[in-house]
């Protein structure tokens, strides 16, 4: 199993106050963040990069946000695939 740890640096912490936030953002930010990082693929038949990953936030585990779930490891199933 491929699962990587990937800690997000943010010293002004802007990334808890507006990219995390809100219904839309915060979720189209975790399917953002979760997808770049395991490569899903569009074809079907094709395997993504990672089986997994655990997101950190400077360094810690993230807390459990209203509109995220940024604390739980993502997996690719998780990941909307958008194609045209």
């Amino acid at each position: 199993m491929r699962i990587a740890v990937i800690d997000m640096r943010d010293s002004d912490r802007w990334g808890e106050r507006g990219f995390f936030q809100g219904t839309t953002g915060g979720m189209i930010s975790q399917r953002m963040i979760s997808a770049t990082f395991m490569q899903v693929p569009v074809a079907l038949d094709e395997q993504p990069l990672l089986d997994g990953l655990v997101l950190l936030y400077n360094g810690e585990r993230i807390v459990p946000m209203d509109h995220t779930r940024l604390d739980l490891i993502q997996q690719p199933d998780n990941v909307a695939i958008c194609s045209n």
